[in-house]
């Protein structure tokens, strides 16, 4: 079994799994072994592929084989990272166009180094999709290497870029459908609970005699859950605070 070392930014470059994809994966793990090989960088030494059944077999304490390939510099692994998880069978729509959206400043840093060492050479060589990344710039171009509609592409974005992680990662894992997940980050946001401070209004109206502590307290601790409520009722606050100590005096 060949050492190597786990780099934070390849572990988490690539979409998580689902929780239920996972498992999926552990229960496979544990009754059929490690059937794929790992993969690691050659010349540093660093898992760049099976970070996940890593996990799980040094958990479950299941050996597993690595193979060793060679690549120039690390935007030249995460080129390989991605292109390799967009060549696999099973990806969702929603995974297919996050990846596709991920070459986009990958291939920019590549073609700006290429530019001093080869300025003649493509980035794109060898690359099964095919994508300029001068072109990455369009929705369209994207819609197009991921096989969906340029409405899709937008609601995958805006999905990634407002819903919470279990929403987005039951998306990228098929769990839950494009639609239904940009629907959850499209539904309006509940408004704050006001009954509290419409109950102190009404209680103005009867005099600030008849507001007793256990209302003072209520509307204290309303006020420390939604600050934006404190602009409307402190100097209601304030009076009645009054009103209770002149009170208890």
């Amino acid at each position: 079994m060949a050492e190597f070392t786990i780099d934070p930014e390849f572990r988490d470059l690539l979409p998580a799994l689902s929780d239920d994809e996972f498992t999926r994966l552990r229960d496979d793990i544990n009754k059929n072994g490690c059937r794929d090989k790992l993969v690691v960088w050659r010349e540093w030494k660093i898992l760049i592929d099976g970070h996940n059944r890593h996990d799980i077999c040094t958990t479950l304490d299941l050996p597993f084989e690595t193979t060793e390939m060679s690549f120039t510099c690390r935007d030249e692994v995460k080129l390989w990272m991605i292109r390799n998880q967009l060549a696999r069978r099973n990806i969702t729509d929603a995974k297919r166009v996050v990846l596709n959206l991920m070459l986009k400043p990958v291939l920019a840093a590549k073609a700006k180094e290429l530019q001093v060492r080869k300025p003649v050479e493509s980035v794109l060589q060898n690359s099964a999709e095919q994508i300029q990344p001068e072109k990455l710039d369009t929705r369209a171009e994207i819609a197009k290497a991921s096989g969906v509609s340029h409405d899709t592409v937008h609601r995958v974005e805006s999905v990634m870029q407002k819903a919470d992680e279990p929403t987005k990662a039951k998306m990228l894992s098929g769990e839950m459908s494009i639609n239904e997940a940009y629907k959850t980050v499209q539904a309006p946001k509940p408004a704050p609970e006001r009954a509290a401070i419409e109950e102190l209004t009404e209680k103005q109206k009867q005099g600030w005699h008849s507001v007793s502590q256990e209302l003072f307290s209520q509307i204290r601790d309303y006020c420390r859950k939604i600050p934006a409520s404190k602009i409307m009722v402190v100097a209601d606050l304030r009076k009645l605070a009054k009103s209770i100590e002149g009170k208890k005096s």
